[in-house]
């Protein structure tokens, strides 16, 4: 879909942060957190996350072109729930504005791709605000999730074509498994959070839907990632991708929260076995099939941090599972693969000639700050090729899965930081803004990042 920035720009909100940014850049340290190394390794994430690329993610939310953003509306979704998700597991407050100032109106979301967003765009919104709202108790973020599930819902579920199911988008061109499994999490979520037996009953509704269909099969815990339209059943010969089977964790999860039906907990934990032996290299780390050959495309590329949040959740719901050490092992085993191969400092690089010499792609927005480190890359077992804020969301979710519950942040400023967006400073095509294989060109003080089938010609990309 394309974005319309000329609505969008009229309704960006700036985001004021509180924090003092004067005396502190903003830098993580052991000392914060006890001497919790996992948390110091998310924190140090986060940080070169908003250093690098968001004054303030949500500031992009509208305008990401320019303000460094993702590359696309639906992952400034995700990165919000990720955000939210390090108040929560690191303890502190953190960058707390860019959680608290995202809310957005409806309408200000739907306007946001013309004609409207897809369904699963949505909710992934809806996703980010329950979060918030459980983590904030700040209850405009629950009533705007219901209005989105409401929303998605109206807009979305038919009983038409292939006696249920949710479509893709307002073409009604396909059902995918995705925004389906969104809705049993983020509609049971809600009936948990507030208390409301309809969206129960319709989050039941399509999971049942689900079942019939076979896009979870119920013998092997695989994920299917779309439906046959002819056949009404799973295509089975499609890929099955981390991203389905992690929101398919999720929403096994509020299933079982709501109906106290361990049944749901007990598909959950196959579900997570069954991906984690088999949406896995030959080493035993989470690849999704374009990882093999680096095919992934922007959307991929934040498949596995879903998988990674949500198997977080299972293992705060369920603590006490005999899965848990093998979750564990699982993430810590991934986590040794990204640090040892998919990273990249800044730091530890300034010797080189290189003004970027992790080539951290900032596409058509200059940065705010100096870059910081570590940055990482899509394919968690390597090689590292370059940086975009997408990979850097899915790594931060992997980082935040393992660290350990109960972890303080004990040392002022350093815990509150939270700084106020500063104006962007500019680049030029000699900074290598532009992702690998596209052309970066230059008019009149400005660059662009050309489409990969273009080049750049008398300083136009042609």
């Amino acid at each position: 879909m394309i974005l319309n920035l000329t609505i969008a720009l009229l309704i960006l909100k700036l985001v004021k942060g509180t924090g003092d940014d004067t005396k502190y850049n903003g830098e993580c340290d052991l000392e914060m957190f006890g001497g919790q190394k996992d948390a110091l390794l998310a924190c140090q994430a986060q940080h070169a996350l908003q250093q690098n690329w968001f004054p303030d993610p949500i500031q992009g939310l509208f305008s990401y072109q320019t303000w460094n953003g993702m590359d696309g509306f639906w992952q400034n979704g995700v990165l919000v729930e990720t955000m939210a998700n390090s108040l929560q597991y690191l303890n502190n407050t953190r960058y707390k504005t860019v959680v608290t100032d995202s809310y957005r109106e409806l309408n200000e979301l739907l306007l946001a791709y013309g004609p409207q967003p897809s369904y699963d765009d949505m909710a992934w919104y809806g996703l980010a605000y329950t979060r918030i709202y459980e983590i904030t108790r700040m209850k405009k973020f629950l009533e705007l999730s219901v209005k989105i599930f409401d929303w998605i819902w109206r807009e979305g579920w038919d009983t038409y074509s292939c006696k249920g199911g949710i479509w893709f988008d307002n073409n009604m061109a396909g059902k995918e498994t995705i925004e389906n499994v969104q809705a049993v999490q983020l509609g049971a979520r809600l009936a948990r959070l507030d208390k409301d037996k309809t969206l129960e009953q319709k989050a039941f509704q399509v999971w049942d839907w689900i079942v019939d269909t076979g896009l979870v099969n119920l013998t092997d815990f695989k994920v299917y990632d779309g439906l046959s339209m002819s056949t009404c059943k799973a295509d089975q010969t499609s890929s099955r991708y981390s991203y389905t089977a992690g929101v398919c964790i999720g929403a096994l999860i509020e299933l079982a929260q709501i109906s106290h039906n361990t049944t749901y907990l007990t598909m959950a934990h196959n579900v997570t076995r069954t991906a984690m032996t088999t949406i896995v290299n030959s080493d035993g780390i989470l690849s999704d099939p374009c990882d093999q050959d680096y095919s992934c495309n922007l959307d991929a590329n934040i498949f596995k941090g879903i998988f990674m949040k949500n198997l977080r959740y299972l293992m705060d719901y369920d603590p006490n599972s005999k899965n848990i050490g093998d979750y564990r092992n699982f993430i810590e085993k991934n986590i040794a693969s990204l640090n040892n191969k998919d990273h990249c400092d800044p730091k530890d690089m300034s010797g080189t000639d290189s003004k970027n010499p992790c080539h951290i792609v900032y596409l058509d927005g200059p940065p705010s700050y100096d870059q910081a480190g570590p940055v990482y890359d899509s394919v968690w077992s390597g090689p590292y090729k370059q940086s975009r804020p997408i990979q850097q969301t899915s790594a931060l979710d992997l980082l935040l899965a393992a660290v350990p519950p109960g972890v303080r942040c004990n040392k002022n400023p350093h815990c509150s930081y939270n700084p106020r967006p500063p104006p962007p400073h500019q680049l030029t095509c000699k900074d290598d803004p532009c992702p690998s294989g596209q052309d970066c060109c230059e008019f009149s003080g400005e660059y662009s990042c050309c489409n990969p089938d273009q080049v750049c010609q008398d300083n136009y990309c042609v």
